[in-house]
């Protein structure tokens, strides 16, 4: 139903998607609300592919799955999902003011619009299958880093069917540069196309179909200039 939105996207004509209809012809800007659920039925297929990847099967029915996430440390769907705080879904001339955003979920635009990486990594951490979740791991840098790139390793999980990784700017956690999944016996990753003279932060938890491990692995680095 449209008055209890579950999740958003970006849906506004101006700044809506490229879609290509060569009788009009070619690319054309397409807005409107019906766009939100092509882009997140895109980002959920990534999703989808991962799991797959790493045996744990279908994704399946999303809303379950989607409230099911940070349930194991007392956070919301909100709490990893850009949170849209302004504006509100009424227009005046046609009825009246409808509903305004706020901090959290919103009647307006649900738990709010698509984190890329890090919304999808805390996704393949959310297994809520009877078992044990993956141990601990550590992480640390395989070799120091250049200007643009640097390579992590980490030491297994115990359980682990696959990691979850996230590099992100220091300091900024919403600021998720890059998001990886790798398979056992896989225990090492080069981040590329890095900026000179950045520290970055580095998370990787283990997981598998009873969630994940129960605090990530880190390390820090900064490349060089």
């Amino acid at each position: 139903m449209r008055n209890v939105p579950d999740v958003a996207a970006d849906a506004a004509v101006t700044t809506g998607v490229a879609v290509y209809v060569s009788s009009q012809g070619g690319w054309l800007q397409v807005g409107g609300t019906s766009v939100a659920s092509p882009i997140w039925a895109g980002y959920l297929s990534n999703i989808n592919a991962a799991l797959h990847w790493t045996g744990l099967g279908n994704l399946g029915f999303f809303n379950p799955v989607l409230y099911s996430v940070g349930k194991t440390i007392g956070a919301t769907p909100s709490d990893y999902m850009y949170d849209i705080v302004n504006g509100s879904n009424g227009y005046i001339p046609f009825g009246g003011p409808g509903y305004y955003n706020g901090f959290g979920y919103s009647n307006t635009t649900g738990n709010g619009s698509i984190w890329g990486s890090g919304f999808g990594l805390q996704l393949l951490l959310s297994g809520q299958q009877p078992g044990t979740a993956p141990g601990p791991l550590v992480v640390g840098l395989k070799s120091p880093a250049t200007s643009t790139s640097a390579t992590v390793k980490w030491t297994a999980s115990s359980g682990a069917v696959g990691y979850a990784i996230g590099l992100y700017h220091a300091g900024a956690l919403f600021n998720i540069v890059q998001g990886f999944v790798k398979k056992p016996p896989t225990t090492s990753l080069t981040f590329t196309n890095l900026i000179p003279n950045t520290t970055y932060n580095v998370f990787i938890w283990g997981f598998n179909a009873s969630g994940g491990s129960a605090n990530p692995g880190t390390a820090s680095f900064t490349t060089a200039q």
